[in-house]
């Protein structure tokens, strides 16, 4: 598999694909060599299928697992051997039954109020007043904060990709007591201008 590897490889390089991707990738591919004990290059759509309904069916893996393989042999398929990848799917996603639990006003006030630094308070309000990832929440800077839109700038998030969001309004979040606080429309921002302010090296 290895002129077939580094074929992936490079592909997956060209398109600027994350490490975690690459990993998911490469795994999903040996886990179908392992099974057939042949290259990859001589299988047809029919087995890679009859593969996948193995993982589904016999090894009942999750639908997001179920999806990374797929993922991978269709990259496979149509943009290293340059076939069509039609011959074999998967089913839709499942709805599920659960609901996620929602804090109320009191509750989110004693989660982000619970850390006695500032900062790390600064990283939860900012957390959940914008939705960021927290690989996205630690990486933000003041020069990243657009206080004419009042929006906030994040820098090659998912997927490598720079985008704007505009965070919760602080009648939704619970209020920052900080005098040095010259704008606080946002917990967002506001958790950030404190940090700075207060010197406490956010």
């Amino acid at each position: 598999m290895s002129p077939l590897r580094e074929a992936v490889l490079l592909q997956m390089r060209l398109r600027g694909f994350a490490g975690k991707t690459f990993d998911a990738y490469i795994y999903a591919l040996e886990e179908l060599c392992r099974y057939y004990r042949r290259p990859l290059e001589s299988l047809t759509c029919a087995e890679v299928q009859r593969f996948l309904d193995e993982v589904i069916t016999v090894r009942k893996r999750a639908w997001a697992t179920v999806n990374v393989y797929f993922s991978a042999y269709r990259f496979l398929y149509e943009q290293v051997l340059k076939r069509s990848a039609s011959g074999f799917s998967i089913p839709p996603r499942g709805r599920s039954g659960k609901r996620p639990g929602v804090l109320n006003r009191e509750e989110v006030e004693r989660l982000i109020g619970t850390p006695r630094n500032v900062k790390h308070r600064a990283l939860l309000g900012m957390a959940y007043g914008s939705g960021l990832r927290v690989s996205e929440v630690v990486r933000v800077k003041i020069a990243d904060i657009d206080r004419g839109r009042m929006m906030l700038r994040v820098e090659q998030g998912k997927g490598h990709k720079d985008r704007y969001i505009a965070p919760r309004t602080k009648q939704t979040t619970p209020p920052m007591r900080a005098p040095c606080l010259t704008f606080v429309s946002t917990v967002c921002l506001c958790c950030v201008r404190c940090c700075v302010c207060c010197g406490c090296g956010g």
